[in-house]
């Protein structure tokens, strides 16, 4: 589709290299060639035209298409510790590489590292269709802006909050500035001790209590954006008793089907949430998708490829027929 191919900087200077590369041998090659018995000019364009051509290939080939940055924080210092984020983060990242996704992974970052890592995917975004963002952890809320916390998060005071923590809304609008696509999975609305605790010390100081439990409703600005929560506003989303939380263990059942597309795939992913969870925890998501997407294009089936084998095999017959080739001499 117009508009999802963009060369990325490294791919114009491996372009680049090898138009100049082709110059200066074409250049070099001339005066040695032209000596030789039928040199061709028009043969020195042709080997100039395929070394360009084959630059070019090598370099679509290195292009990244998909993109994900997956995190899981389960070791937070100063509140309650989370058993699954880790699993969670480390099996998502997994399924996307399967998937043909260029993965960052982290597990346990603190507030510096977590800043940093937002600056790498940022960086390696350029170029690419599809990015993708997944978080399992403690978030919280706050006056209608939704907060991830890295492990060393204190929240003594609503000053803090703002500094210690790493606002949803400023990675989204870093992916819709540089993709086609962004696609956000959060899991992050987990019970949160440091919300609470947030909160009573607000009503010490006599302020206005605002609304912490769990995340409130994102806003996603650009087209062709979808966000995914674990539970709806304002509700918390379970842990979970095995290796993983509810919604990661129906993202990573329903991610991999073939031929799924993502809106299909996610209401799969809700109806495992509310029969895991006995209906009481259920995904949202909000979507302005205008492109259908497959994280697992449908494999094509076998008459679908022996058909497709045929025509390949007539067409190349056509063009050895005594017609054709009287008609591609003259």
């Amino acid at each position: 589709r117009a508009g999802l191919f963009r060369a990325s900087p490294n791919m114009l200077k491996v372009c680049r290299i090898g138009i100049e590369f082709g110059q200066t041998f074409g250049q070099n090659a001339a005066p040695s060639v032209s000596r030789q018995k039928g040199d061709d000019p028009m043969r020195r364009l042709w080997l100039l035209a395929a070394l360009t051509l084959s630059f070019f290939q090598a370099a679509v080939a290195g292009a990244v298409e998909r993109i994900a940055l997956v995190v899981g924080n389960s070791a937070y210092e100063n509140t309650q510790r989370l058993t699954n984020p880790a699993n969670d983060s480390a099996d998502v990242a997994a399924a996307l590489r399967r998937l043909n996704f260029d993965v960052i992974e982290k597990q346990n970052l603190n507030g510096e590292s977590f800043a940093d890592t937002i600056g790498q995917f940022a960086a390696k975004m350029q170029g690419a269709k599809v990015a993708l963002f997944y978080y399992a952890g403690h978030a919280m809320q706050y006056e209608d802006v939704n907060y991830l916390l890295p492990v060393d998060a204190k929240l003594k005071s609503a000053f803090q909050l703002k500094r210690e923590t790493i606002a949803l809304g400023d990675i989204i609008a870093q992916m819709e500035g540089r993709v086609p696509m962004s696609l956000v999975f959060l899991d992050g609305c987990r019970n949160n001790p440091l919300a609470e605790e947030l909160q009573q010390s607000l009503i010490a100081q006599g302020r206005a209590v605002e609304r912490t439990r769990g995340l409130a409703r994102e806003t996603a600005r650009g087209r062709n954006t979808l966000l995914s929560f674990a539970a709806g506003p304002g509700r918390e989303a379970l842990d979970g008793q095995g290796r993983n939380s509810p919604f990661a263990a129906a993202l990573l059942k329903n991610i991999e089907t073939p031929g799924l597309e993502i809106e299909t795939m996610l209401k799969r992913v809700s109806q495992d949430v509310l029969t895991t969870t006995g209906n009481s925890q259920e995904p949202e998501r909000l979507s302005r998708l205008t492109d259908e997407f497959y994280f697992k294009p449908a494999e094509p089936s076998a008459q679908a490829d022996s058909q497709q084998q045929q025509q390949k095999t007539a067409a190349i017959e056509n063009a050895f027929t005594p017609d054709a080739l009287h008609w591609s001499l003259v």
